[in-house]
Parts: structure tokens; C-alpha cells; sequence
């Protein structure tokens, strides 16, 4: 069963970290963690929604990683749900899926 996902108060919505490169993104996600945020939002957008997570999430320690949508319409249903339980198994409690319709 997946750990439970505790967001906290205050969290970070950053739509513009999937177009910087990957070393630039975890530095953010690093700064981000040590500014005192509890959780970091991200978009789908420039890079893929689970691979990108999983790189962040292995940037930093203890911030909370939560995709803000992940497309329903351009994301397989069971791919979706192993990459889900795959970041939770490895960052227990760090990993919030957030799927949605956005646009088809």
C-alpha cells in the first residue's frame, strides 16, 4: 500500500521548471527544499510527468512532488499507475499523482 502523502501548509506551483534542463532542475528543487517548502507543483508540459518527478524527487531529500496535471488524454491508464506505485515504493510519501482531462 502506498504511504500516505502529507503536503503540509505552503507549497511551490513551478510550471516553468520542465523547460530548464535537468541539472538546472534539480538545483531548483534543492532550493526549493532548503527555502522550507513542503511540497513542489508541477505541470506536464516540456517533459514527461513521471520521469521528470523521478528526477526531482532524487534531487532533494524530503519535498513532496506532485504532478498538477498529469493528461489523461496523452497518458496510458496502467503506465500511470506503475510509474505511481514505482515513486511511491522509492520516495515513500514524497509522491502525489495528480491526473487530469486538460485538454484531449
Amino acid at each position: 500500500m502506498p504511504a500516505l502523502v502529507e503536503l503540509g501548509r505552503i507549497g511551490v506551483w513551478l510550471i516553468d521548471i520542465a523547460t530548464l534542463p535537468a541539472a538546472a532542475g534539480r538545483e531548483a528543487v534543492a532550493e526549493i527544499e532548503e527555502l522550507g517548502y513542503g511540497a513542489l507543483w508541477i505541470g506536464e508540459g516540456e517533459k514527461d510527468a513521471y520521469t521528470h518527478s523521478a528526477l526531482l524527487l532524487a534531487a532533494s531529500q524530503r519535498i513532496i512532488v506532485a504532478t498538477g496535471i498529469a493528461n489523461i488524454w496523452v497518458l496510458d491508464a496502467r503506465a500511470s499507475v506503475s510509474a505511481a506505485n514505482t515513486l511511491g515504493e522509492a520516495y515513500p510519501g514524497r509522491f502525489l499523482l495528480g491526473l487530469g482531462v486538460s485538454h484531449p
